[in-house]
């Protein structure tokens, strides 16, 4: 549902269940993602996060893990994450995925 609404907006969305399914749709690809949504702090998630982040500094990131999700990534700035713990509800999130597209990252 999240897809197809970001989709409506005008906003290239790429939907995946893991990280190791998010590396290999990107394999090959010089992808700038604009913003990740991860459902927690996973190894495997944060090293693509960190990899997207290298390749993209402006890159935002929303955790949606109930428990503290910045293990390892605590160097991406404040401005450029945001922690929205499940259950939330959707018009929660896709205003927050706009206040974070639109926030400047100071980098």
């Amino acid at each position: 549902m999240i897809t197809g609404l970001l989709t409506v907006d005008g906003y290239q969305v790429m939907a995946v269940a893991t990280a190791d399914e998010a590396q290999g749709q990107l394999a090959g690809k010089q992808a700038r993602p604009q913003l990740v949504l991860m459902s927690g702090g996973s190894k495997a998630e944060t090293q693509l996060v960190r990899q997207l982040f290298a390749a993209n500094p402006q890159l935002r990131l929303i955790n949606a893990a109930a428990e503290y999700p910045w293990r390892g990534l605590t160097d991406i700035p404040e401005p450029s994450r945001l922690h929205l713990p499940k259950p939330f509800a959707l018009s929660i999130l896709l205003a927050q995925i706009r206040v974070l597209l639109d926030a400047p990252t100071g980098r």
